[in-house]
């Protein structure tokens, strides 16, 4: 009698593999790439800085916009915004050109 269960489960994940097959000779179903795998991704990590052990500051895109974030234990805030200039958005220094004044410039 256990034989009939079995046999119910492998009829159901045979049919679904069959078609999740059909799925992808269609190209209905296509694995999506994950982020930085030739695909832009919407958010991400430009970098980060440690100011102690639960004080950090993280420099991140999202889509066209680069934010500035602070996170400690409390929480995190906002600390600023801008666009993107070039794809990887940075000058050719290197440096970020909306949160770090240029060399001589005060602020």
């Amino acid at each position: 009698m256990a034989i009939v269960p079995l046999a119910s489960i492998l009829v159901v994940f045979g049919t679904l593999a069959g078609v999740l097959w059909w799925f992808k000779r269609l190209g209905i179903a296509v694995p999506r790439a994950s982020p930085g795998r030739g695909r832009s991704a919407r958010l991400e990590s430009l970098g980060k800085l440690t100011l102690e052990p639960q004080h950090n500051l993280h420099l991140v895109r999202v889509d066209h916009t680069v934010v500035l974030v602070a996170c400690s234990p409390a929480g995190c805030a906002l600390i600023g915004q801008g666009g993107v200039g070039r794809p990887d958005g940075e000058e050719a220094g290197g440096r970020d050109r909306r949160f770090a004044g240029a060399p001589g410039e005060s602020r």
